[in-house]
């Protein structure tokens, strides 16, 4: 039976926040643990991860293969 498989370009919204979690952390260390910078270390590793995926974001976010 030909069933299509959705295949999604974009990680699950709580892989998506963990590798943003990550990357501000390794923000954070890399500034010498400085505090007073979270949210800052939080956007810049969020723009980083997002624009690491475009390149993989097909049309509507959804790629339809058929077996």
């Amino acid at each position: 039976m030909n069933c299509p498989i959705i295949v999604h370009d974009w990680l699950p919204e709580p892989m998506l926040e963990h590798e943003i979690r990550l990357r501000a952390y390794y923000l954070f260390v890399r500034r010498g643990k400085r505090e007073g910078h979270a949210l800052d270390d939080w956007l810049k590793a969020e723009n980083e991860i997002v624009h690491e995926m475009q390149p993989y974001r097909i049309r509507d976010s959804f790629l339809f293969r058929g077996n």
